[in-house]
């Protein structure tokens, strides 16, 4: 009986000592390992449905899962992103470096007009008054 004693005790301990270690881990910024998300076969054939023409954030907002989750299981799968999917990609990024080289240029000339306002040097509207002065006066 001492034996069997001893060892629903040593049972215990452990028992308290692994969720002491537990509460630690949660405290110090230490969790669990989360748990796999199983897929069902609805989210399958609705994800499969949707992965040619959908961007894999779109997705894993839509799945709850990881845009990497999305990935791999699409690799699982053979599937790949669709031409038409690419081509939209392509012409949002050309549109997205257009718009920001026009603002790009923008903000450059703004910089140099109050650099050369800062260092005391009059820039080009600074001439204009004396231009128009000097045509009405006659010189």
């Amino acid at each position: 009986m001492a034996k069997a004693n001893k060892k629903s005790k040593k049972k215990q301990t452990r028992k308290k000592s692994k969720k002491n270690a537990l509460s630690q881990a949660g405290k110090t910024g230490i969790h669990k390992t989360a748990q796999i998300k199983k897929w069902t076969d609805k989210d399958l054939k609705e994800f499969l449905k949707l992965y040619p023409d959908t961007d894999n954030k779109v997705l894993a907002k839509k799945f709850g899962r990881t845009p990497s989750a999305i990935a791999g299981k699409a690799a699982d799968h053979l599937q790949t992103k669709s031409a038409a999917y690419f081509n939209k990609k392509k012409k949002a990024k050309d549109a997205k470096q257009k718009s920001s080289s026009v603002s790009a240029k923008k903000k450059s000339a703004a910089k140099s007009k109050t650099k050369q306002q800062k260092k005391g040097k009059p820039t080009r509207n600074d001439y204009s008054d004396i231009r128009t002065t000097q045509k009405t006066v006659g010189m």
